[in-house]
């Protein structure tokens, strides 16, 4: 953080996201990614999720909040998001978290997310385990994997 803010690397946004101490609204879903691609997929995810939706004229999705580790990601999901959904879908799309319990506490106590989609490469073990305790549905498209971590994390809690 530090070399970041030396280097003017780091905002003052992107450091109050970092810390979960953005202003987003509530979300009845998380989607976090690692870049663009991963963005991608997490739209595809939602506009699933929005199909079901609309097959079943049951509300599942109203607001989405996408998370991205990098900034690339973030600005492609603040212009490509939305749009791919239906009418009436809000997405917010913010600069990731640092996976770190408290900083993902926050986050989740600001957004009240009920269900939590990772979307990833690699795995972010305080946000699954945070959204999980936080009552959050999770899903992932490695979700064998997210099994695997989130039940032995749980037993150290």
């Amino acid at each position: 953080l530090v070399y970041d803010i030396y280097n003017g690397h780091s905002s003052a946004e992107l450091i109050r996201s970092r810390l979960g101490l953005v202003n987003v609204p509530k979300s009845t879903a998380w989607f976090h990614a690692s870049s663009v691609g991963e963005c991608a997929l997490a739209v595809a995810a939602a506009s699933a999720i929005n199909e079901v939706q609309i097959a079943s004229d049951e509300e599942i999705l109203s607001s989405a909040l996408l998370t991205s580790w990098t900034k690339h990601g973030t600005m492609w999901a603040r212009r490509r998001a939305a749009p791919q959904l239906k009418p009436g879908i809000t997405v917010t799309a913010v600069d990731a978290v640092w996976n770190s319990p408290r900083a993902v506490r926050r986050l989740l106590q600001r957004a009240q997310p009920k269900a939590a989609f990772f979307v990833q490469s690699e795995l972010w073990p305080s946000m699954i385990s945070e959204a999980s305790s936080f009552g959050c549905q999770l899903g992932s498209h490695r979700w064998k994997i997210v099994q695997n971590i989130t039940t032995p994390m749980e037993r150290l809690r």
